[in-house]
């Protein structure tokens, strides 16, 4: 969930509406089930998840698609061949907003970051 009071936002800077805001909770739930550690936290209007001062995954949305966006140093590259059928663009992977969760993909993703922060 976001920070007390603070909504899922949009690119726009607007609050997510349904289903945007379904869909980003279910991706944020399932990070976040397998790394409860990561703080969910909202960062230039959008929700992002930080282990303490670094930030790991950012998502926003836009009217047809949301936008995963991992944070650090060559993170798509590295798992490149779980973004096979989706657009990734140069720091984000473009994703329907009736996206079936892959929960493998957010874990390479996530997995990918905390080895760059050790």
């Amino acid at each position: 969930m976001p920070a007390a009071g603070k909504p899922y936002a949009s690119t726009s800077n607007a609050p997510l509406t349904d289903p945007d805001s379904t869909a980003a909770r279910a991706i944020f739930a399932a990070i976040q089930k397998k790394y409860p550690k990561l703080e969910l936290v909202t960062a230039w209007n959008k929700p992002m998840l930080k282990l303490g001062d670094a930030y790991v995954f950012g998502l926003s949305a836009s009217s047809k698609h949301l936008l995963l966006a991992p944070f650090g140093n060559d993170i798509l590259p590295r798992v490149a061949k779980k973004t096979i059928g989706l657009t990734v663009n140069k720091k984000t992977i473009q994703v329907p907003l009736d996206w079936k969760i892959d929960t493998g993909l957010l874990y390479a993703l996530i997995n990918a970051r905390l080895e760059e922060l050790r």
